[in-house]
């Protein structure tokens, strides 16, 4: 796991092993302030561990979408049962601007799904190096399209679906409102 201001290698050993797959597949690097922790403990149950994070000068690079992130700025708030809701998330790559809220799920039997909405893509460059990182079929539409002047801006809803079982690819479906400028 990537260094978060020291505390990182705790704080993953701390999580199940479902979010532990989740957190390989986001790839976060930088510092991790938590700002409200709790923990409860009843004898012959696991532990309820809860608590509240930013963020701060981090990097995401997912492993399905490998366009990074840099200068991320986040406050999360995770739950031993399974769920982190993203209060706010903004992010750069190089001109391209992200910004977004939203939630996610971790199930150990079924696996994980991710939510973000009122997201905002803004400058986005759709060049090679771009387009190298969409699957195969995306980059054909990409391709077919053809927006090689200009930038996008990118306005919606992103949903993520993925597997506990190795070797299954991330699902991603989108509700998108793209302007050309």
């Amino acid at each position: 796991p990537a260094l978060l201001g020291g505390q990182v290698s705790i704080l993953f050993s701390a999580l199940p092993a479902s979010q532990q797959a989740i957190w390989n597949e986001f790839n976060p690097t930088g510092r991790l302030n938590v700002t409200r922790s709790s923990l409860h403990w009843k004898l012959g149950l696991p532990p309820q561990f809860n608590f509240d994070a930013e963020l701060v000068e981090a990097g995401l690079l997912m492993k399905s979408f490998p366009f990074p992130l840099s200068g991320v700025r986040a406050k999360l708030t995770f739950d031993s049962k399974g769920s982190m809701s993203i209060e706010s998330l903004t992010g750069r790559n190089e001109e391209t601007r992200v910004s977004l809220k939203g939630e996610a799920k971790f199930d150990p039997n079924s696996g994980w799904k991710a939510y973000l909405y009122d997201l905002h893509v803004d400058d986005l460059v759709p060049d090679q190096r771009f387009r190298k990182t969409l699957r195969a079929g995306l980059r054909e539409i990409v391709d077919t399209l053809d927006p090689r002047r200009g930038k996008l801006s990118i306005t919606g809803e992103l949903d993520f679906l993925g597997s506990m079982q190795p070797g299954v690819p991330v699902t991603a479906a989108w509700d998108f409102t793209t302007v050309y400028s």
